[in-house]
């Protein structure tokens, strides 16, 4: 993919893909989640110079707002557990 796709381009989605696949670890610490939603919001940044607004939709506003959403389901899991 960095080959095929400009450097600008190729480094945003291999960083939103990190984001996905730190966000899906068995293990979730609460300090990760803060430093995802930072991170998150600088690659949404970056890719906004790159990309029109049109595609900047809901879903991809989303993203920033899964790392609070896990925080609270994992905290609500130990509550019930």
């Amino acid at each position: 993919m960095r080959k095929i796709l400009p450097e600008m381009v190729s480094a945003g989605v291999i960083r939103i893909s990190g984001f996905f696949k730190k966000l899906c670890l068995p293990v979730i610490r609460r300090s990760d989640m803060d430093s995802l939603e930072a991170d998150i919001a600088e690659t949404l940044s970056l890719l906004e110079a790159i990309f029109p607004p049109s595609f900047f939709d809901i879903m991809v506003h989303l993203m920033v707002h899964l790392p609070a959403q896990c925080t609270t389901v994992c905290v609500m899991a130990i509550i019930c557990y």
